[in-house]
């Protein structure tokens, strides 16, 4: 789902801002699915790979690219986001972009001090357990900053709709053929909704 989520976004800018994209904002755009997929995979093997059971120098790899990916994703987002946003008139837009900027100053501001801590405690490991209570909060603080971070884009998704093409009453795909659709057709009872869709658009 992030990386579909990834996809839509850039693909959303793309078609909404693309005449007014300088190369260097076509390269950010693209590289937003690009950076998701990363620290997604990155996100799942440091889940996987443990410290103490498998290779602990694989999960410190790990969790490292996945810190530096996951900061430089929500920059070029937020950077590229805001570029085009910033001349919006709807309060949504404004809330959405206002919210990537305070979660990435949050995120980027604690997670390379964390991040450093928290290895330097599996390299060097401490006699107890415990956390100091001032890394307790940078993350809570910045688990909290990156799933806003992300739950902000059903604001810039809130008007993306999707085309649901019928299935066959087998439950079945069925290839997608006007002539099923047309008067006395295979499928005629669900014609107009989503073939009438697909002829608008020209798809």
């Amino acid at each position: 789902m992030r990386i579909f989520n990834a996809i839509t976004v850039r693909n959303l800018l793309r078609q909404e801002y693309g005449w007014k994209f300088t190369n260097l904002h076509k390269v950010m755009a693209d590289s937003i699915p690009v950076f998701t997929a990363l620290e997604t995979l990155m996100m799942a093997l440091f889940s996987i790979v443990t410290v103490h059971e498998d290779f602990p120098e694989a999960n410190r790899f790990f969790k490292v690219v996945f810190a530096m990916g996951s900061v430089v994703n929500m920059l070029a987002t937020t950077i590229v986001m805001f570029q085009f946003s910033s001349n919006t008139e709807s309060t949504w837009d404004t809330f959405s972009i206002s919210l990537k900027v305070l979660c990435l100053f949050v995120y980027a501001y604690f997670m390379p001090q964390y991040i450093q801590f928290h290895q330097s405690t599996l390299t060097f490991p401490i006699c107890h357990s415990y956390m100091p209570h001032l890394f307790a909060m940078m993350e809570y603080a910045i688990i909290v900053a990156y799933a806003l971070f992300h739950l902000s884009f059903l604001i810039d998704l809130r008007h993306v709709s999707f085309i649901c093409f019928p299935r066959s009453s087998s439950g079945e795909c069925e290839p997608i053929d006007p002539e099923n659709y047309r008067k006395g057709g295979r499928y005629e009872h669900c014609r107009a909704f989503e073939y009438n869709q697909r002829r608008i658009m020209s798809l």
